[in-house]
């Protein structure tokens, strides 16, 4: 049987209930900031993020990321990674991914080419680290992916650029030296 409440317990009770939901929702509109605030941060950054799980499939990831690889976000959802690499890259990213499972570091790799959907090569810079579960097992992984492609391009120019003066310094150099031998005459 169930005992009935006197008047003053029955009040205790609700309020103890009135509390709790009131801490319930306080709680909510908390997490729903956070949410909200986290979706804004990663809408808001050029570099894509992306999250795989431990066979390399796409979980999650930012508009960003579809931007850099050139797909669409239904498009990339669930798609494997060696369907976006080079033969070389996934090799890399094999090894790479491997190492973070095993020690748990992150890593940052430079100079890695991806494949845009239109086929074309992309050089991107991606940082990897290991998301783990409550229990502290390794679920997959997650990072950030940089196009740097414009700096390759700037980087190889300044190469060029380089050579094409060192060549004209040693020509200059030598028209200079044929010069003075000529005056010494």
């Amino acid at each position: 049987m169930t005992k009935k409440l006197s008047s003053e317990e029955s009040k205790a009770r609700d309020k103890k209930f009135s509390k709790s939901l009131h801490d319930s929702m306080q709680f909510d509109e908390i997490l729903n900031q956070n949410e909200k605030q986290y979706r804004d941060i990663l809408s808001g950054i050029e570099d894509g993020y992306y999250e795989v799980d431990i066979a390399g499939n796409l979980s999650f990831f930012n508009d960003s990321l579809c931007k850099i690889y050139g797909y669409a976000r239904d498009e990339l959802i669930g798609m494997n990674n060696r369907e976006y690499m080079t033969s070389a890259a996934a090799e890399k990213a094999y090894l790479v991914f491997n190492r973070v499972y095993k020690t748990g570091e992150p890593s940052k790799i430079f100079d890695w080419e991806f494949l845009k959907k239109d086929g074309t090569k992309i050089d991107v810079a991606i940082s990897v680290s290991i998301i783990k579960n409550s229990k502290g097992e390794a679920i997959g992984f997650r990072g950030i992916v940089r196009d740097i492609g414009e700096r390759k391009r700037i980087e190889a120019t300044l190469k060029k650029s380089h050579a094409e003066l060192e060549r004209r310094v040693k020509d200059r150099t030598r028209d200079l030296i044929k010069i003075n031998k000529r005056l010494e005459q």
